[in-house]
């Protein structure tokens, strides 16, 4: 937002750069249904991410949900470019709330605590908790971080270790799969239970996916090495 007066201008700004991040207080937008599932990202643990408050990109050292951007553009999914205001503005999440232009500091002392994640969504015990407790363990961005840096490191990768990134890609799309034929969830739905996808989330690991007759292959990218510059 322009700065006049220390106030907000409904420049737009803001909304364009990115949506919030969503934190433990914001829940009660879920329960009350202002936020759906389909209105939801999970970014996972150890995921190459770009954080608009520091602006830079980084690695999550925790699990976040924010709210999904608009399809082929950062812009949040509430923002309206005619009148550049936001669709749930009574309803805004915390970030929205404290973020001031003309002073930055009150969103940096707020936007890295008590961030809001799936388990404080799901019910004790939920099924869709344990489907998604399960997704975490088969494809740990721990362990893929582990097996993309050794396969980029060597010139002739071990093939276990290509074999086995090549399940996990298998076993990421065979959970959506599952799920959304069971369920007719939406792929919207899918990103927040699950995340996005190995296939889309590995070129910030160094490698990109390619499916061929024989199964999956990895490319080699800078993708990685370009963002820590």
């Amino acid at each position: 937002m322009e700065k006049e007066n220390n106030r907000c201008q409904r420049c737009g700004t803001c909304c364009r750069k990115g949506p919030p991040g969503l934190h433990r207080l914001d829940k009660r937008l879920y329960e009350q249904g202002t936020l759906q599932k389909g209105h939801l990202l999970t970014l996972r643990q150890g995921e190459l991410v770009r954080d608009n408050v520091m602006d830079r990109t980084i690695r999550l050292s925790e699990e976040m949900v924010r709210i999904r951007s608009k399809s082929h553009e950062a812009a949040c999914i509430f923002f309206d470019g005619k009148t550049s205001g936001c669709q749930i503005y009574e309803s805004r999440p915390l970030e929205c709330r404290v973020l001031e232009c003309w002073d930055t500091s009150k969103i940096q002392q707020v936007y890295a605590e008590d961030r809001l994640t799936r388990a404080d969504l799901f019910l004790p015990d939920s099924a869709l908790g344990q489907i998604a407790d399960a997704h975490e363990h088969h494809c740990s961005y721990a362990r893929v971080a582990e097996l993309a840096d050794r396969i980029r490191a060597n010139a002739e990768p071990d093939k276990r270790d290509l074999q086995e990134l090549a399940g996990m890609v298998v076993q990421d799309l065979g959970i959506r799969k599952s799920f959304q034929d069971k369920t007719k969830a939406g792929d919207f739905v899918l990103e927040f239970l699950f995340g996005r996808s190995l296939v889309r989330t590995l070129p910030g690991f160094g490698l990109e996916v390619r499916e061929t007759e024989e199964g999956y292959r990895f490319l080699k990218t800078d993708a990685w090495d370009r963002h820590r510059k």
